[in-house]
């Protein structure tokens, strides 16, 4: 059978699996680790790092060094500039996945160009367009694009099986290293089918927005006057991280940093209640200049819309955005599954608690590998035809004797279906008059978030003038499930133009048609009735890049790629 990785594109840690022989494993990186992290770093001496070697070098050459560019997939933007050359998101992340291909390929001992590739919930058009740029730049051929908790969902259902849960609405909170994503779907067990329900996420929150407030806390209360150079910022990262997994399993905990020139011992200590307080209060407290200050880091910009709310306000946000769209359709989640490596935290817990104070909460095996996992589980189900993967869901692979003798038995009672919905309303721009006769532009929503895919939905408009020849269709993605959306809130994914074929008079009727594939691909359809003039043409997503861009910047990735240590 064709093999197809499963391929998890972090924020701070990516990962890939592979489904086979009777079981779903994580690949080993060339670090010997599961984890590789999500950062490239150039080195004075001319050597690429990719992963976690070049992470413990970020604070140390926090110039020459790049991460959370995920962050900005979808931005056509120089990320960063060193020695001449610019790298942009797509660049960098192709980087990391090229990596992780390398990896997979070494241990399978050939070559494998296929994958599913993990997102956040919230990514629209424009950021999946960049990733699968990034993928194409590493030579893989991009499957599908799955939502990372619904992935994180598929890895659990053996462990629901155990549980002896069936019939559910099941709700996946992934709290990662960059974002916050929520997955609801009604599993029904009897006929071994999931529809995703809704879905929501937050991209600027997660697991490395933890370490900043943390080490921004830490540092103003014991580092004050304290001089740091570049080796011992490293330290008292590499210490704070190590402190904050601590926490999750005990009350304090204890280390030393070494300080200034003559090495000064400087010994924390802090409790789990100072680390939840970091993230129940927002930085409004502390000057803008003097966060930035403690915080020290390349990426600290989006920081700053936590001054009016907290990480836990946002956490708790994306689950009340979902637990409204519930209300609507009168369900409550029979289960919360926890997964993603900022899950472990206690405080993730109380949060959940606070929104379900009824549901049960169940911490997800490998939590953070179950994204991973998940998408080499769908990968092999896309490689079936919509058959269930052949495989033991969530048992490692034994050896190379399991290799060579593969399990007869298969998942095919577990599951047999698989349905999306979509993550983003999609609408139309539109000139609206209000009450008082005043004309204001308005996205005018067609399709609606929460939409089982694949879906195709239509909608009347009108052309604006007399004898008018041409209709310009701009489409807007948006997070909003009500008809008329302010442009503000509306992100312009692209456009096309009809042409109309006659003299209509104004306001003269135009059908216009959204459609939207599995994979969450938009198409836009549009035809004015009389002279039915059609346009058929698939959404041209202004971030992506010209084909001689794409040509150039992969030449660089390969260029730069020879240097990796």
């Amino acid at each position: 059978m064709e093999k197809v990785l499963g391929i998890d594109s972090g924020t701070t840690t990516s990962a890939v699996a592979i489904s086979e022989y009777g079981s779903v494993r994580n690949i080993l990186n060339t670090d010997g680790e599961a984890k590789l992290a999500s950062v490239v770093c150039f080195t004075p001496q001319g050597e690429t790092l990719i992963g976690n070697l070049a992470a413990s070098y970020r604070d140390i050459y926090p110039e020459r060094s790049a991460s959370h560019f995920k962050t900005y997939m979808g931005e056509k933007m120089v990320f960063l500039e060193v020695d001449g050359n610019s790298y942009s998101p797509q660049q960098l992340t192709s980087m990391v996945l090229k990596r992780l291909k390398e990896a997979a390929c070494e241990d399978e001992g050939e070559e494998i160009s296929k994958a599913v590739v993990t997102v956040p919930t919230n990514f629209g058009e424009k950021e999946c367009g960049a990733l699968r740029e990034a993928a194409k730049m590493a030579d893989i051929e991009v499957l599908s694009l799955l939502k990372e908790p619904v992935a994180a969902a598929l890895y659990s259902l053996e462990q629901l099986k155990k549980m002896g849960k069936s019939n559910m609405i099941l709700e996946m909170l992934d709290v990662g290293g960059g974002t916050t994503d929520v997955s609801v779907m009604r599993y029904k067990a009897g006929e071994g089918v999931i529809e995703e329900i809704v879905s929501a996420g937050d991209k600027y929150c997660g697991g490395e927005d933890v370490d900043a407030f943390f080490k921004a806390a830490v540092k103003k209360k014991f580092f004050t006057g304290k001089k740091l150079d570049v080796n011992q910022q490293q330290e008292l990262t590499t210490k704070l991280i190590l402190a904050k997994h601590r926490l999750s399993n005990r009350e304090n905990t204890t280390f030393s940093v070494s300080t200034g020139e003559d090495y000064e011992k400087v010994v924390v200590s802090v409790t789990r209640e100072d680390l939840e307080k970091c993230l129940t209060e927002n930085c409004a407290k502390m000057s803008s200049d003097k966060f930035k200050e403690y915080l020290g880091t390349s990426w600290q910009d989006h920081f700053e819309s936590y001054r009016t709310q907290s990480w836990a306000e946002r956490v708790t946000a994306v689950l009340k955005d979902v637990d409204t769209e519930l209300q609507k359709a009168k369900t409550v989640p029979d289960l919360l599954i926890l997964v993603g490596g900022s899950s472990n935290m206690p405080i993730v817990k109380k949060i959940v608690q606070k929104v379900y104070p009824n549901v049960e909460i169940y911490m997800s095996d490998e939590p953070e590998l179950a994204v991973s996992k998940g998408a080499a589980i769908y990968a092999n189900y896309l490689v079936e035809k919509k058959k269930a993967p052949e495989v033991h869901w969530g048992r490692k692979a034994k050896s190379n004797e399991a290799r060579n003798n593969p399990q007869e038995s298969s998942a095919s009672d577990i599951i047999k279906e698989i349905n999306f919905v979509s993550a983003h309303s999609y609408g139309i721009k539109c000139l609206i008059k209000d009450a008082n006769g005043k004309e204001t532009d308005k996205v005018i929503n067609i399709l609606y978030r929460g939409s089982t895919l694949p879906v195709e939905v239509d909608d009347v408009f009108a052309t604006k003038y007399e004898h008018q020849k041409v209709a310009c269709l701009s489409v807007y993605e948006n997070f909003s499930s009500d008809r008329q959306v302010n442009m503000a809130d509306g992100n312009f994914i692209g456009e096309c133009k009809l042409q109309i074929n006659g003299d209509l008079p104004a306001h003269s009727e135009i059908n216009v048609r959204l459609s939207l594939d599995i994979d969450g691909k938009l198409r836009v359809f549009g035809y004015e009735k009389k002279g039915k003039t059609e346009i058929n043409a698939t959404m041209e997503v202004d971030s992506l890049l010209s084909k001689e861009e794409f040509e150039r910047e992969k030449a660089q990735v390969e260029k730069v790629y020879e240097q990796v240590v």
